[in-house]
């Protein structure tokens, strides 16, 4: 997806529609702007805002909140490298890039990163940013 950002212009608005998300309420498979929102729904959203998907294209498998804990499967990690416009990156993050990190048996937390904080949605709290360095992210 860098590419979809590089522009000053699309990173502003990125910038813009996190901010927007910020303290929706966490909602295990919701994605409704200010009314509720698991990560993945915030990563959704967000890239449906910013004109980069369309609700249509979202086609995410039916998961528990703690499917996580229970099995090796990585389907959230293979739901981003199926989509043909999305190319898997390391160090260092730019503005726009999808962290995601693992909790429990495979990786199950996903957020944006922007001018050095993740965006993402906390599980039974709300969206905040996280500074990128901040211990609470790797637990």
């Amino acid at each position: 997806m860098r590419p979809y950002f590089e522009t000053k212009q699309r990173q502003e608005l990125l910038r813009a529609e996190l901010e927007s998300w910020l303290d929706t309420p966490w909602r295990h498979r919701c994605m409704l702007k200010g009314r509720g929102c698991d990560c993945i729904g915030l990563v959704a959203g967000v890239l449906i805002g910013v004109g980069f998907l369309r609700l249509d294209e979202i086609d995410f498998p039916q998961y528990p909140p703690d499917w996580h804990l229970h099995k090796e499967h990585m389907e959230l990690i293979n739901w981003f490298k199926s989509r043909p416009d999305v190319i898997e990156v390391k160090q260092p993050l730019q503005n726009g890039d999808i962290a995601l990190f693992q909790y429990g048996k495979s990786p199950s937390h996903a957020g944006f990163f922007y001018e050095k904080s993740i965006y993402h949605s906390v599980t039974r709290r709300r969206v905040i940013r996280s500074p990128l360095g901040d211990p609470n992210l790797l637990r």
